[in-house]
């Protein structure tokens, strides 16, 4: 927004599984109008909350016939004063099924249009695994539109690891970076699949969430809206320097071919899916019916993508087996006469990234993959990617941030007669040497910023006419320890906050499960007889 951007946003679910709907999405309202998004913004899908291994039984698991959520609910609804997405554009409710969330969830993607995209991913809890699975087939059926014109920016973001769980790190003196999730609990996939956690996106935050304290800190006031979800008291894990995502590209040239393979099923390599599992509840679902593998007995192993005109390909990606050993060794092969042998695939269904020679780009019919050493039982192709530039374009621009100990660094205050710091800086889609300016008393020695007194300095990082600058300043008098007597202060006050607020939604879950026995009515009505 503070870009110009337009925002929507969408909430798949209703929040409803302890709490009425009407508080989950008027928390969400009062928040996201802290953070500039009016409720003439806000879609909802209008379908049921849930937990992980649900007695009823989670929708995923119901192609067409509907099932009841924990709510009681059995098709979508308005809450909040918001009417669910499939009510405003059909004017009739969806049944709580996958075939309906797939469709509405289709359909919410293509009335948006949105040039940027950001989604969750694939995380601990069960609906937000649904989720993020139904998005990436839904796009998929998207981009395999014979006359799709539609290619978004994807980025998705754990909503666990790396925000509501991640470590605790804010109350330092400068904000830290997002930190690589030490461990997660439900089976891993940060640089245990096919999301390496060097190829994450890092975007800046706006000025006016980089307080160093949560009071005034507009993530902070945002999160202190949703009191049902305790979500302030996580705002520790949640407020970073930088926000982590990963990208999706939209733009391969094989969503629009014609695919085939000597044998096995050839849809999963150009569905937009990476992953897939057949059960979103279990601590460690297993990956399945993501992969094209051929069979055994197949002596070709070929994989082919035509099209009726010719096309230029700069760059082919193969992803490949998560668990297992990957293929061995392939062949990739252009009808133009380019051709390449290929090694193994990397490990853990990370990318192999293939940059053909700018002479071998041009008029391209078929693109074909020939499988020479399988290497075992569990090695396949998740997903084949070929674009004709090797960067897609977007309207997320380039961009570069200076880091201090590889933190986003804005205004970066350092304590007196601390003199040296480790700079250097964060390039999104910049490839080219970072060129960098000293003003004021310092110098820039092997990428560390040395100070010559405790007068402010300005770094500026520049690559062309794409710069930033970041402010390096001294505590002033009494400054770091008023930061962290108030640092202190919040800490004790979320302390107290995580006992009220857990003592309070005990209460609610409690009165609400007495409610729906008939325990509740039966003790008012008794005190009343008593008074």
């Amino acid at each position: 927004m503070n870009a110009g951007a337009e925002v929507f946003i969408a909430y798949a679910t209703n929040g409803d599984y302890e709490f009425p709907a009407d508080t989950r999405l008027s928390e969400a309202e009062n928040s996201l109008n802290i953070l500039g998004v009016g409720k003439d913004h806000i879609l909802i899908m209008g379908y049921g909350d849930t937990a992980n291994n649900f007695s009823g039984g989670h929708i995923f698991y119901s192609k067409d016939k509907s099932v009841a959520s924990p709510h009681g609910s059995t098709q979508t609804y308005g809450a909040a004063g918001l009417q669910d997405f499939a009510y405003t554009s059909r004017q009739q409710h969806s049944t709580y099924c996958r075939d309906d969330y797939l469709r509405d969830l289709e359909e919410l993607i293509l009335y948006v249009h949105a040039d940027i995209i950001l989604a969750v991913d694939f995380d601990k809890h069960a609906d937000h695994r649904m989720l993020s699975l139904c998005f990436e087939e839904a796009m998929g059926k998207i981009l395999s539109r014979s006359d799709n014109d539609y290619f978004p920016e994807v980025f998705k973001r754990f909503a666990y690891s790396t925000a509501f769980s991640a470590e605790l790190d804010f109350f330092a003196d400068n904000l830290l970076q997002t930190q690589k999730p030490k461990a997660v609990k439900d089976k891993k996939i940060i640089d245990t699949s096919c999301y390496s956690w060097n190829s994450r996106v890092r975007l800046p935050i706006p000025e006016s969430c980089r307080k160093s304290v949560l009071e005034g800190n507009a993530i902070a006031e945002a999160l202190l809206c949703h009191v049902s979800q305790e979500a302030i008291t996580h705002g520790e894990s949640i407020i970073n320097s930088d926000e982590v995502f990963f990208p999706r590209r939209t733009d391969s040239l094989t969503f629009s071919a014609h695919v085939a393979t000597s044998s096995g099923n050839s849809d999963y390599v150009h569905d937009f899916k990476l992953v897939n599992v057949n059960d979103v509840d279990s601590d460690s679902p297993e990956w399945t019916n993501y992969l094209w593998q051929p069979e055994s007995e197949d002596k070709e192993k070929c994989l082919s993508f035509t099209w009726n005109n010719a096309q230029k390909i700069s760059r082919v990606v193969l992803w490949g087996n998560i668990d297992g050993k990957p293929l061995q060794k392939l062949l990739l092969k252009f009808d133009n006469g380019y051709s390449q042998e290929l090694g193994a695939l990397p490990e853990n269904g990370l990318p192999l990234v293939i940059d053909i020679p700018e002479e071998s780009q041009k008029e391209i019919h078929e693109l074909s993959i020939s499988i020479w050493d399988s290497g075992g039982p569990d090695g396949g192709i998740a997903e084949v990617e070929a674009f004709t530039e090797r960067e897609q374009a977007g309207v997320l621009k380039p961009f570069v941030q200076i880091t201090c100990d590889d933190n986003f660094a804005y205004e970066y205050c350092r304590k007196p007669g601390e003199n040296c710091f480790d700079v250097g800086s964060y390039c999104y889609r910049i490839s080219e040497p970072v060129n960098y300016e000293v003003f004021g008393n310092a110098k820039l020695e092997d990428g560390k910023l040395i100070f010559s007194d405790d007068n402010d300095v300005i770094l500026k990082a520049s690559v062309g006419n794409i710069y930033c600058q970041s402010v390096f300043r001294v505590f002033r008098d009494g400054e770091l320890e008023s930061l962290h007597a108030h640092q202190r202060r919040e800490r004790k006050n979320l302390k107290h906050r995580r006992f009220i607020y857990r003592q309070q939604n005990r209460i609610k879950k409690y009165s609400k499960m007495l409610s729906e026995r008939g325990i509740l009515s039966t003790l008012k009505h008794g005190c009343e007889k008593i008074l």
